[in-house]
């Protein structure tokens, strides 16, 4: 992809007005990874799913968790850098994904089956609470916040990170995910595109516009295009005058070292 689906930019930045479903705002992340991906093929493997779990006696968490569990997912994979794993159909497909990526699918499948889900944004792994139940959709298990990963947590620590993500914000989280597969890569037109679709997502968010534009800056830097660079900083600037990101944009275009633009 090297130039941004002008039509992808605008679905992104109508989703932040929109009332969206967390499935609504993977479909657009995997459109980004697979541009031309038809929706309703993936909201029809959800029918699929809902159609078999309406067997079942779905009137707590646990007998949901045993099904996914039974269906293959729960197995943590160990492929930390293919980018299917943001793609909510592959996930699908293969019952191995990003805990973000999986916890789109609990969510989903909660709600059709009656059961109070939302995702929480929690740092380092995106975890899902369910009927107040927290639970980690790498292994689909019931966890302890407290005591979650690395997180060694006080308990009005935990309870301030406990709060419902919306699906704006796993977005944007799903896309930093995307983003950072193709810095990874030295795939640096990719990783500006990605940067427009969060900026379509974040207008009403100064501050993270600011940021946003920021990294832009950074990438701009690293392909030697230093005229798009200074432009992206004097906007991060722009977007939040006040901010301690504004001040790093201001270095930078104060500096008196800028190179040459590299012409191509």
């Amino acid at each position: 992809m090297l130039i941004p689906d002008p039509d992808l930019i605008e679905r992104f930045s109508l989703a932040a007005a929109a009332k969206l479903s967390e499935l609504d705002i993977a479909l657009l992340v995997a459109e980004v990874i697979e541009p031309g991906l038809e929706p309703t093929s993936v909201r029809r493997d959800f029918d699929l799913y809902v159609a078999d779990l309406t067997h079942q006696d779905i009137n707590e968490p646990q007998v949901l968790l045993d099904w996914c569990i039974q269906q293959g997912y729960g197995v943590t994979t160990q492929i930390h850098e293919q980018l299917n794993l943001s793609h909510v159909r592959w996930v699908m497909q293969h019952r191995q994904g990003l805990p973000i990526t999986l916890a789109v699918v609990l969510i989903e499948l909660g709600r059709r089956v009656g059961l109070e889900t939302y995702g929480v944004n929690f740092p380092g792994h995106f975890i899902v609470n369910i009927a107040g139940n927290l639970v980690d959709p790498a292994t689909m298990q019931v966890v302890d916040a407290a005591q979650f990963g690395e997180h060694k947590l006080k308990a009005s620590a935990s309870n301030s990170l406990m709060q419902p993500a919306t699906p704006l914000m796993l977005g944007l989280r799903m896309l930093n995910n995307v983003k950072a597969y193709y810095l990874h890569h030295q795939n640096m037109a990719d990783a500006l595109n990605v940067l427009d679709f969060q900026l379509a997502m974040s207008r009403q968010d100064a501050m993270l516009v600011s940021t946003l534009h920021f990294e832009r800056g950074e990438i701009w830097g690293r392909l030697g295009a230093y005229t798009a660079a200074k432009g992206a900083f004097a906007a991060c600037v722009d977007a939040a005058p006040a901010s301690a990101i504004a001040d790093k944009a201001r270095r930078q275009l104060a500096r008196s070292d800028w190179p040459d633009e590299i012409l191509h």
